[in-house]
């Protein structure tokens, strides 16, 4: 099971398109076999600063390890998918 968080500075429309966006890359590539989940770092910087969220939007993997971090525009990820999963 892979666990991912996708940290934004705003809610907004722009935010609930890129979270919608990276679920369905991340459904087409790992199935059902991952949980996503949204942080404000404007309401949450506790959960910012416990994984050292310096910009957004940024998404992490949290598990399993190693844990990777893809930076800025999430249209992008489709390319770069394969940099942030293991296809064991």
């Amino acid at each position: 099971m892979y666990e991912f968080v996708l940290y934004v500075s705003k809610s907004n429309q722009q935010t609930e398109k890129s979270f919608n966006f990276v679920n369905t890359i991340l459904k087409k590539n790992l199935n059902d076999n991952f949980h996503l989940s949204l942080i404000n770092v404007v309401d949450y910087p506790e959960e910012a600063n416990k994984d050292n969220i310096l910009m957004t939007p940024t998404l992490v993997k949290k598990i399993p390890l190693p844990i990777k971090k893809i930076i800025g525009d999430m249209s992008k990820i489709e390319s770069i998918i394969d940099t942030l999963i293991q296809h064991e």
